[in-house]
C-alpha cells in the first residue's frame, strides 16, 4: 500500500529529474475509479494536477531552466506487434526563454503522426504570446497558418450543418464590426453567395454564378456597382492613376485634371452607338447619328455622296437666266437651295448642300459658256461689218 501511495504521488506531482522516468501499464494503479476504463485518477478538494519541474543540474542542486527545455511531456506510445513502438503523439509543455526571476516564459507545441508513417511531426504549436500556429511553432498572428499540402487541400475549411455561416470581426473601442457570411442554401448558383457586411450593411457581395456586387447584395451584371451619383467629385466609381482620375455612374463618365481620353495608347478603333442610338455633344438631346452643339474643326472631312454631274447631261432643263432672276425675286434665294430661314431652323446637309452648290456652279459654267458663244457670234458679226 505504501508503494502505491508512493508511485501515485510521484504522478502526481512529476518531481522527478531528466534522468528519470516512470512507466505506467493499463490497470496497475486505480485510485477512485469511476469505470473500469479509468487507469489514473487523481481525486481531491483542490483542483487535481499533474506538475512537471524542469532544471538544469541535479535534483540535489539545480540549475536555470532553459530556453526550449520540456517542463512536461505527455507521451503516446502504442505496440506495433513487435515492440512497444517509440513516441507517436505528443503534447509539450515547454519553456520559451531561459527563466529568471521575472522572465518564465512558456508555451505549448502538439505533435501527431500521420497515418501511414512513423516520423513525429509538430503540428500545432501556443506561443509564449497566446499567438497560434498550425504547421508552425514560430507564429507570427494570432493565428498563423502554415500550408503543405496540395492546391486541392484548404489552409481552411469552414463547414455548417446549416446553410450559412459567418465570421465577425469587431473592437472594444467602438460598437462598429465587420462580418464575412456565406450562403449555400441552393442548388441554384446564383442563389448562393458570400458578402462582407459593415455594421449589418452589405459592402461587397459575390453569387456563385461569379456576379460581384459592390454595395448590392443582388448583383445583376459581372460587376454591379450601386453607388453615389456623378456631382464631379464623388461617383459610384473612381479610377485612379497618378494624378488622372474618371468618375463614373450609371450614365455619366467625367474625366478629370487633363481630359477625357479613349483609346490613347493604341491603334485601335472606337465604335460609338453601334447599337443604332445617337451621339450628341454639348446637346443632351441628338436628332442624328451625331449631332454637335458648337465649332467642329479638321484638317479634312470626307463626304460620301452623290454628285452633280448630271447638269451636263443632254436631258438637263438649264432655267433660262429671266427664270433665274424671276426666282430670286421672288424667294429671296437660288432655285433647288434651301433658303437662309430653313437652315437657321434645320440646319444644312452637308452632303447635299455640297451637290447643290456644285449644281449651281456647273450651272453656272453652262451659263459662261452660252454666253461667250453669244459674244463670239456678236464679234464675227461686228468683223463681218467692217
Amino acid at each position: 500500500m505504501k508503494k502505491l501511495l508512493l508511485l501515485l504521488f510521484i504522478v502526481a506531482s512529476y518531481k522527478i529529474s531528466m534522468a528519470q522516468s516512470v512507466t505506467l501499464t493499463p490497470n496497475n494503479i486505480n485510485s477512485k475509479q469511476s469505470s473500469s476504463t479509468d487507469n489514473i485518477v487523481l481525486q481531491g478538494t483542490n483542483p487535481p494536477n499533474i506538475v512537471g519541474i524542469r532544471h538544469g543540474g541535479t535534483l540535489a542542486a539545480p540549475s536555470t531552466t532553459v530556453n526550449g527545455s520540456y517542463l512536461l511531456s505527455l507521451d503516446g506510445k502504442g505496440h506495433n506487434s513487435s515492440v512497444i513502438s517509440p513516441t507517436r503523439s505528443q503534447i509539450r509543455l515547454m519553456s520559451a526563454e531561459t527563466w529568471t526571476t521575472t522572465a518564465n516564459g512558456t508555451k505549448i507545441e502538439f505533435a501527431t503522426t500521420e497515418n501511414g508513417n512513423t516520423l513525429l511531426s509538430t503540428r500545432m504549436s501556443i506561443a509564449h504570446n497566446g499567438k497560434i500556429g498550425i504547421g508552425t511553432i514560430s507564429p507570427t498572428g494570432k493565428l498563423h497558418i502554415v500550408h503543405d499540402g496540395s492546391d486541392s487541400d484548404p489552409h481552411l475549411r469552414i463547414h455548417t450543418t446549416g446553410s450559412w455561416s459567418r465570421i465577425n470581426w469587431s473592437t472594444n473601442t467602438n460598437a462598429n464590426y465587420w462580418t464575412a457570411q456565406s450562403d449555400l442554401e441552393s442548388a441554384t448558383a446564383s442563389i448562393n453567395y458570400w458578402r462582407l457586411e459593415y455594421n449589418g450593411s452589405t459592402k461587397f457581395t459575390v453569387r456563385g454564378s461569379g456576379d460581384v456586387g459592390v454595395g448590392t447584395f443582388s448583383p445583376s451584371a459581372r460587376l454591379h456597382v450601386l453607388g453615389d451619383e456623378n456631382t464631379g467629385t464623388t461617383s459610384a466609381l473612381r479610377i485612379t492613376s497618378g494624378t488622372q482620375n474618371m468618375l463614373i455612374d450609371g450614365n455619366e463618365i467625367d474625366a478629370l485634371e487633363t481630359g477625357l481620353y479613349l483609346n490613347n495608347n493604341t491603334n485601335l478603333n472606337v465604335i460609338l452607338a453601334q447599337g443604332g442610338g445617337r451621339v450628341g455633344i454639348g446637346t443632351t438631346t441628338p436628332d442624328n447619328k451625331l449631332d454637335v452643339l458648337g465649332v467642329i474643326r479638321a484638317n479634312e472631312v470626307i463626304v460620301e455622296t452623290g454628285w452633280a454631274d448630271y447638269v451636263f447631261d443632254e436631258g438637263f432643263e438649264l432655267k433660262s437666266l429671266s427664270e433665274v432672276e424671276s426666282f430670286i425675286k421672288e424667294n429671296k434665294h437660288l432655285p433647288d437651295v434651301p433658303s437662309a430661314r430653313t437652315v437657321q431652323e434645320k440646319g444644312a446637309h452637308v452632303a447635299e448642300l455640297m451637290t447643290k452648290m456644285m449644281q449651281k456652279i456647273e450651272e453656272l459654267t453652262l451659263y459662261s459658256i452660252q454666253q461667250q458663244k453669244e459674244i463670239d457670234a456678236l464679234k464675227k458679226r461686228l468683223d463681218e461689218k467692217k
